[in-house]
């Protein structure tokens, strides 16, 4: 009897075995690449869920992983995910491009969606800049690797706004730390953004920001020529009129 059992056990676990298989089997039915690249460019246009169409191209490259077809499958889905706003999902896919095909004829435009991927992730001056310093770093390598591009001068315009936010991120820190009376800090990151990011629109108030840190502890002379460099480099800026009035208070 016992035997009988164990003969049903066995053959009842090799019965559920080869069910799963060939489920299995019926869910993995391989097509050809360009079947499955069409099907993808359909779907992709039809107002699919961003998840269906992400799975429909990545199924040509995992199938066809050495095929043409599975190259431009990754590089459309890098396309769509970032006209569909799934930038995180368009930064790794087109990395991940990147990697595997250093040589294609499309790269600079995969590295381009990478950079716009990270310029469009750019977010509130008081708000952690990971993506600022990214999009920075990426759009120079835009323009180093692709110098005589339409994509390299449409990346110089854009750096002068992410380094606007490098600055801004800079300043606002600074301020933290002058409105928490820790002084040497906030001197430190207002003489960076003087420093470092001297053609941005931050420099006036980081300058006017170290003459009050001056003033706050002490040191009137430090404060009197920041004071000074406002007014030679920004003589009809609001914050040059402040400064003024600041450090004349000071000498009555």
């Amino acid at each position: 009897m016992k035997k009988f059992i164990k003969a049903i056990i066995i053959l009842s676990a090799f019965t559920l075995l080869s069910a799963c298989g060939e489920n299995e089997v019926e869910m993995q039915v391989e097509k050809p690449a360009e079947v499955l690249y069409q099907e993808a460019t359909v779907l992709a246009g039809s107002g699919a869920s961003s998840t269906d169409v992400f799975n429909a191209y990545e199924e040509v490259e995992r199938q066809h992983p050495q095929s043409a077809y599975a190259k431009k499958a990754i590089a459309d889905l890098v396309e769509f995910a970032y006209d569909n706003l799934r930038y995180k999902k368009a930064i790794s896919a087109a990395k991940d491009y990147l990697e595997n095909n250093p040589s294609q004829a499309n790269t600079s435009k995969i590295h381009y969606i990478l950079a716009l991927s990270y310029y469009e992730q750019i977010v509130d001056r008081r708000r952690e800049q990971s993506n600022t310093a990214r999009a920075l770093e990426t759009l120079n390598d835009i323009i180093i690797l692709y110098p005589s591009s339409d994509y390299a001068i449409d990346a110089k315009s854009k750096i002068d706004l992410t380094i606007d936010h490098l600055a801004a991120k800079e300043l606002s820190v600074g301020r933290f730390y002058q409105r928490s009376q820790n002084y040497q800090a906030a001197l430190v990151r207002f003489s960076t953004v003087v420093k470092n990011y001297s053609k941005t629109s931050q420099v006036p108030e980081a300058l006017a920001r170290l003459a009050e840190t001056y003033l706050a502890l002490g040191l009137y002379d430090q404060a009197y020529k920041t004071a000074s460099v406002l007014g030679y480099n920004h003589p009809n800026n609001t914050w040059y009129k402040y400064t003024y009035g600041l450090v004349n208070s000071y000498k009555k």
